[in-house]
């Protein structure tokens, strides 16, 4: 990855994005936080999904790395980075960067909040399991210690994954029209439009990606898991192709 790209996706960005992104999570449960007696996964439940959260996350994602073409096809700096470093490798250093950068965001702003949950209340998951029971992605963390770690890093690959394709589509859409703003409202855009989509079809909760983000799709853990990975992770690579036939295009006559 070039130097300029890894500035955007492992710099200030990610960090300011994911406290961003910590801080939607924790207005959530501000009216929560003088009940000290509920087990932390409970306050998760009620926190990862309400509120500005779900609609949040396109966005969070998009602003570390999503619009690198842009600002570098707009500043002049596109050309001789391409003479530079070749387009392939220039190309690629995006892709890298958007992926990247729109993954750890989200991923590190929920596994700050998680830590925090675990600081401020217990772990316990009894009422939990008495209210929801095995069914869904959540019934994961009912099984041990070993299920209760693994339903919360599962969480957060999810997050990864969702918001690497988020960052993607922008990018993709900043090779067609290089405007640093639009490309990062983009994924706001987007992510509407498949809620809409979704309210007037009769499509599985799976394929919802509103859902399938959160891990609210009724899934079990592993079913869950894999139509997150695979939906998220083909839509990824479909973005990333796109970007790449028109941002090729783009520059070979600049």
């Amino acid at each position: 990855m070039l130097a300029h790209d890894r500035r955007h996706a492992f710099g200030p960005w990610v960090f300011a994005a994911a406290a961003a992104y910590f801080l939607l999570h924790l207005y959530n449960i501000l009216y929560m936080l003088g009940e000290m007696e509920n087990p932390a996964i409970l306050v998760w439940r009620f926190s990862a999904s309400m509120g500005l959260v779900p609609d949040a996350l396109p966005l969070v994602a998009a602003l570390p790395a999503a619009a690198v073409f842009a600002a570098d096809w707009n500043s002049g700096f596109a050309v001789p980075a391409v003479l530079r470093a070749g387009r392939r490798r220039y190309l690629r250093s995006k892709i890298a960067a958007a992926c990247l950068g729109g993954g750890l965001a989200p991923l590190l702003g929920r596994l700050a909040f998680v830590v925090l949950l675990h600081i401020l209340y217990r772990g316990d998951v009894a009422v939990a399991a008495e209210m929801f029971g095995p069914e869904g992605a959540m019934g994961m963390a009912f099984t041990g210690p070993a299920g209760y770690v693994g339903y919360f890093a599962g969480a957060l690959l999810v997050q990864f994954a969702a918001g690497a394709f988020w960052a993607l589509a922008a990018l993709a859409f900043s090779a067609y029209v290089p405007n640093v703003l639009w490309t990062v409202c983009l994924p706001l855009i987007l992510y509407r439009l498949f809620l809409e989509l979704n309210a007037w079809t009769d499509l599985p909760m799976w394929l919802n990606l509103a859902l399938l983000q959160d891990s609210e799709t009724g899934l079990s853990f592993w079913p869950g898991l894999l139509a997150a990975a695979g939906i998220f992770g083909a839509l990824s690579v479909a973005a990333a192709l796109l970007f790449r036939h028109r941002a090729q295009r783009r520059l070979t006559y600049a």
